[in-house]
């Protein structure tokens, strides 16, 4: 969607694929056991750099 304005917006994309297997796997285990305590999940997004950045400055 970012590469549809002009410049091209940078943006963060999520690794989907992951999500989707970290969400299933957190549901899967709670289903298992409703009692079992809040999980924190961490997935870094890649950026990416499109028209809309300007170099640093001084470059």
């Amino acid at each position: 969607m970012a590469e549809l304005f002009t410049p091209a917006l940078t943006a963060v994309r999520p690794p989907r694929n992951s999500v989707g297997r970290a969400a299933v796997d957190l549901l899967a285990r709670r289903i298992e056991d409703p009692t079992r305590p809040v999980h924190r999940v961490v997935l870094n997004p890649t950026l990416n750099v499109r028209g809309s950045t300007a170099p640093p400055r001084g470059a």
